[in-house]
């Protein structure tokens, strides 16, 4: 018992020696390497790392299994060839694919796919010219049968016409290289969440956006399911109400729809709420309340491992619709409760996160709205298993 007092107390005082120390550091280095003994990722080998890796020693995770030091930590992977925000993708046969969104500096849309091979590295694909050659960005995706079917989206339409929302359903083939045009969405929006169940593609809600001055965006919370082996759509049972930017994953015969951000109210969300594919039906009572109220990027489902699902970054309350997160929080669908999870490195938005192999991949994104060149090409990965 007085060892473990000791540890206690000394872990508490260079907790807060570290804190004191590392004040200053609010966000992580760029640096072109990483020293050995780099621990808070400064590019520099200093006191504070000393402190922190006294701190963890003196940890013991089986009393504080919650201890931030005993998590599992993320870890740098190869950058894309590309900076991009705004963009989707998906796995297919072990490898993750990305496509389009918005490039550096902000809103240069991009046209281009890249493929990773987690034992290798990044690879260029074919473009897809199918907007008159022009960039697409705010766009969801899934996977069915080994292709990446994309949907959106927002971006330009010929030189010096249209800009802002326009439909669009293109079809990746990975094993030619090859992309092609699909039936278009019945309803023309944005933004718009997706999941998968049963080989058909669901989509929810969404907005439009003539990108003019005098007229407000149009919120949807519209439900359409499209079906790739036939190339049609059919619409289900609309949304309880109008809801965007929220997280989305299916488990079983379900979808859960968590957080998001109502516009309406005009304030983010902490519910949790599913839809039933087998009866067509919402049910909106009877789950826990997310830990915070957020919203999150619609690229693609919420990686799901193990019966858990990982809600990662996003936004918070703050400012307007809320400001950047590094929380990550952590669904357990059968026991219906939320732990905490290893936070992000820095806050951040309008990226994509897939899972592969036991790891949580996130990649790309943003972590400062307000600057011209603000996407990012980094990836980092966190193992679960």
């Amino acid at each position: 018992m007085l060892l473990e007092n000791i540890r206690s107390k000394l872990s508490l005082s260079l907790f807060c020696f570290v804190i004191f120390l590392n004040i200053r550091v609010l966000y992580a280095y760029d640096c072109s390497y990483k020293p050995l003994g780099d621990i808070n990722n400064d590019c520099r080998v200093t006191l504070i790392d000393f402190a922190i890796l006294a701190q963890n020693w003196l940890i013991d995770c089986n009393l504080t299994p919650e201890n931030p030091a005993c998590l599992p930590q993320w870890q740098p992977e190869p950058s894309m060839f590309t900076a991009r925000d705004q963009f989707t993708g998906g796995v297919i046969d072990g490898k993750i694919y990305v496509f389009g969104g918005n490039g550096n500096p902000d809103q240069v849309n991009l046209k281009s796919t890249e493929v990773f091979d987690p034992n290798g590295d990044w690879a260029q694909l074919a473009e897809n010219n199918h907007n008159d050659g022009w960039g697409v960005e705010e766009l969801t995706s899934a996977v069915v049968d080994s292709n990446l079917y994309v949907f959106g989206a927002w971006g330009g339409i010929g030189p010096g016409g249209y800009y802002g929302v326009f439909n669009f359903n293109e079809e990746y083939d990975p094993n030619t290289d090859t992309w092609t045009t699909l039936a278009q969405k019945p309803t023309t929006v944005s933004g718009t969440p997706s999941t998968v169940y049963a080989n058909e593609i669901y989509l929810f809600g969404g907005y439009f956006d003539s990108n003019n001055p005098s007229q407000d965006h149009v919120y949807y919370n519209v439900v359409e399911c499209y079906n790739p082996s036939s190339d049609t759509w059919r619409f289900v049972t609309n949304m309880p109400k109008i809801i965007t930017n929220f997280a989305i994953a299916t488990i079983g015969d379900k979808a859960y729809l968590f957080g998001g951000y109502d516009p309406n109210a005009g304030r983010l969300l902490d519910d949790v709420i599913t839809y039933d594919f087998q009866t067509d039906t919402w049910i909106t009572t009877g789950y826990q309340p997310m830990p915070v109220r957020k919203g999150f990027v619609y690229s693609n489902s919420a990686p799901v491992i193990d019966g858990k699902v990982y809600l990662i970054g996003g936004f918070e309350e703050g400012e307007g619709q809320g400001v950047m997160s590094s929380r990550v929080d952590i669904y357990d669908i059968a026991g219906n409760t939320w732990q905490v999870g290893t936070p992000l490195p820095l806050p951040q938005d309008n990226f994509v996160t897939l899972a592969l192999y036991g790891k949580i991949y996130v990649i790309g994104g943003n972590n400062d709205p307000d600057s011209m060149n603000r996407a990012k090409a980094k990836v980092i990965s966190l193992s679960v298993e």
